[in-house]
């Protein structure tokens, strides 16, 4: 019997592939080197959520416009936001848009501008999420995740680095203990790894 949560990862990760191919890989890397991070990098996709990290030493507003310019016309967001931000004290950009443009629904993709130092960070983190992350861990955190996505839970009050760490660190494993687990964590506001 097939593994409905392993297969939906893997159809979702085969629609951002596509998503991708259509050129926002060649818009980005005009102005940056950029990795695809959280769910997709990690593995563990749920949803039609994307998330991208591009080093910001090169970029400012300028970029960010060319850049909205490059997505508008092939990806025709019906929802669509670029800013520059301060996350730690430290500059960067975001730019966020959502898409039906595949026709199997809407697409979440989140695309962030990091100083260096924060994005090596990020990159560490994702790196050892990956080495963590076992084939029994995966299968748990798809099952968790299905589930907090379906009660309109997941991404409001528990946050992808929740939920890993949940999983991971503290061996949880159902719907309960994680809820019984959260209500014990304190919110900060440090930057994660998305996804």
């Amino acid at each position: 019997m097939m593994n409905t949560y392993l297969d939906t990862n893997q159809l979702l990760r085969a629609e951002a592939d596509h998503l991708l191919s259509l050129g926002l890989f060649d818009i980005l890397q005009q102005h940056c080197d950029v990795t695809v991070v959280g769910s997709y990098a990690l593995n563990l996709m749920t949803w039609r959520d994307l998330d991208l990290y591009g080093d910001a030493t090169d970029v400012d507003l300028e970029s960010i416009y060319d850049i909205v310019n490059g997505i508008t016309p092939i990806y025709h967001p019906v929802w669509f936001e670029g800013k520059e931000d301060r996350m730690s004290d430290r500059r960067c950009f975001f730019v966020g848009f959502e898409t039906d443009l595949l026709g199997t629904g809407r697409w979440n993709v989140d695309i962030w501008f990091f100083e260096r130092e924060i994005l090596d960070q990020q990159h560490a983190d994702l790196t050892r999420l990956q080495q963590e992350i076992t084939q029994d861990i995966q299968q748990t955190i798809l099952r968790l995740k299905t589930t907090l996505c379906m009660r309109g839970d997941y991404g409001k009050t528990i946050q992808s680095i929740h939920l890993y760490d949940a999983v991971i660190n503290h061996h949880l494993t159902t719907v309960n203990q994680i809820d019984a687990w959260m209500s014990t964590q304190i919110e900060t506001s440090s930057p994660s790894v998305p996804g």
